[in-house]
């Protein structure tokens, strides 16, 4: 074992090993079908985790992962490498690939590069195809995408009687404001009538008008 490498990071190393023995040779671990369970193995040499410490080394950052190259091959010397974990999560074997001018991507990689969120990426593939898109791509003629709106630029604002002080993303039926009428009155409301002035004032200032007591004691004391 090297003496160059420090026990804290001997100790992150050990628990690299045991974690790819672990399901490369126990048929108890829940992730021995995805490795040993389908032909994934150490090479011998590593058996001894001396000798993996001498050919992986120390960790070049902290939060790095070990990676297989290639995803049909084992763990040894040639086929691994330390990498980030975005890199090991892209060259898993269930990721969805598409061949591109740019070589074999996988679908994160691919979103990333056209500059699209998740959502926006299956819209395109809804309308244009899966071909067509991947063939824009290419072309660098990336589709248009719907502009995703930011929620939060009018959280704050006054529109009529009312002011949003919050933003609900997680309503079922779209994105709600929390406001407050001039009144004291709270609600929500969305943002199309906000911003197309088709609602101004809550529903009891509305009903009653003039005729709501709390509506005129307001306009008193703002005089």
């Amino acid at each position: 074992m090297s003496n160059e490498i420090d026990p804290t990071e001997i100790v992150a190393l050990y628990r690299v090993w045991t974690s790819m023995l672990y399901r490369c040779t126990r048929p108890d671990n829940k992730q021995y079908k995805n490795y040993g369970g389908r032909g994934i193995f150490l090479c011998e040499e590593w058996m001894d985790f001396n000798n993996f410490v001498r050919d992986v080394g120390k960790r070049p950052f902290e939060g790095c992962h070990l990676d297989r190259t290639d995803n049909d091959k084992g763990y040894s010397k040639e086929n691994c490498r330390w990498t980030t974990p975005k890199v090991n999560h892209r060259n898993k074997r269930n990721n969805r690939y598409y061949d591109t001018s740019c070589g074999k991507i996988c679908q994160s990689e691919l979103i990333e590069r056209m500059g699209f969120t998740r959502t926006q990426f299956k819209r395109a593939i809804e309308k244009h195809g899966t071909d067509c898109v991947i063939r824009m791509f290419d072309e660098n003629k990336i589709p248009t995408k719907k502009k995703v709106v930011d929620l939060e630029d009018i959280v704050g604002r006054k529109f009529g009687r009312l002011t949003l002080n919050s933003v609900d993303r997680t309503s079922k039926t779209g994105a709600r404001y929390h406001c407050e009428c001039e009144c004291g009155y709270k609600s929500t409301i969305t943002r199309f009538k906000c911003l197309r002035g088709l609602a101004t004032e809550c529903k009891s200032c509305c009903r009653k008008g003039d005729k709501n007591p709390k509506r005129k004691s307001v306009s008193k004391s703002s005089q």
